[in-house]
């Protein structure tokens, strides 16, 4: 059976509350949001700051640690997290009653905290923008939900005209939704959101096969209508990923603006790349036989199927508690 994610826009971040008790104490709250932590990894400190007591890791999966850091943290200093695959979300309460909050890119070895970002503001414009650009490239190639989506209309599509606009078509739909659901015009249960994502899967699947038995479907013939009307619905599923951030109401344009500009950016890569392979296997001369025609959509209905059924079942099990 396929592996495939039961919930589809956890973003894997590790939330991380730093909170100054006295000059020179502080207390460092970690959460994920996908997940939970079994055993949590002390923090990458400055020289002169030590873990003081032995981190608590908490029954919902969260931890807390003590620290000690003679002379007080500074704007100079950096701490480094070990948790959240896509990066962190810091938020700093400081004793003179300020409070700083950013979401910080992973790196290799860690997720780098420079303080001075968090000294009751999110940092420069130019910063804040590129945050928002990476985490929205890193989450669409994560989002493998979403590219088997825009693969299936892919191979649905035939001309560049049509190409062109159901991409088009795709990037408005969920442009749209993403904006409505972060500003909270609209409120949709996110697991509902990720069931339905796997369908509309299954559904583009099924329109495969048929067209490549001769029976043109409504997205053979109309790919951007359905990917406008399934658009809608992969945008919700962006917010719910944006939305887990915990944005400070200051950044919440240029976090929509910039995340929205770093999934449309992963997005046409993976388009050139599909619409690449497809020309060089045409160079080939390569005639496949006719159950080769047909395995692509198989196997994303098969993929997208197993989704469905954990995704409803995930549903369920919360419904029935």
């Amino acid at each position: 059976m396929p592996a495939g994610p039961a919930t589809a826009h956890d973003l894997g971040l590790a939330r991380v509350t730093l909170s100054e008790i006295t000059e020179g104490r502080y207390s460092l709250d970690v959460r994920l949001t996908a997940g939970s932590l079994t055993f949590a990894t002390p923090p990458g400190l400055p020289e002169r700051a030590a873990v003081l007591e032995a981190a608590l890791v908490s029954a919902t999966g969260g931890a807390r640690f003590e620290l000690v850091a003679p002379g007080g943290l500074t704007a100079a200093d950096t701490l480094v997290a070990p948790w959240g695959r896509e990066g962190v979300v810091a938020t700093a309460h400081w004793l003179d009653g300020t409070t700083g909050t950013a979401y910080f890119a992973p790196e290799p070895g860690g997720t780098p905290v420079p303080l001075a970002q968090l000294r009751a503001t999110s940092g420069t414009f130019g910063r804040a923008a590129r945050r928002y650009f990476d985490l929205g490239v890193i989450h669409i190639f994560l989002g493998v939900d979403h590219l088997l989506f825009v693969l299936g209309l892919l191979l649905l599509v035939r001309g560049t005209g049509a190409l062109i606009k159901t991409v088009t078509a795709f990037t408005l739909a969920h442009s749209l939704t993403l904006a409505l659901a972060v500003f909270d015009v609209v409120h949709v249960s996110s697991r509902a959101v990720d069931a339905v994502v796997a369908l509309s899967i299954v559904f583009v699947a099924t329109e495969i096969v048929h067209a490549e038995r001769g029976r043109a479907g409504l997205s053979a013939r109309w790919p951007w209508v359905v990917s406008f009307a399934f658009g809608l619905l992969h945008g919700l599923g962006f917010a719910g990923a944006l939305g887990a951030l915990g944005l400070p109401r200051p950044e919440i344009p240029v976090a929509l603006l910039f995340f929205n500009l770093g999934v449309e950016a992963g997005q046409l890569v993976f388009v050139f790349a599909v619409v690449a392979a497809r020309a060089a296997i045409r160079t080939l001369r390569f005639e496949p036989r006719p159950w080769a025609r047909l395995a692509p959509g198989y196997a994303l209905g098969v993929v997208a199927g197993v989704w469905l059924i954990q995704r409803l079942d995930i549903i369920w099990r919360t419904i029935a508690r």
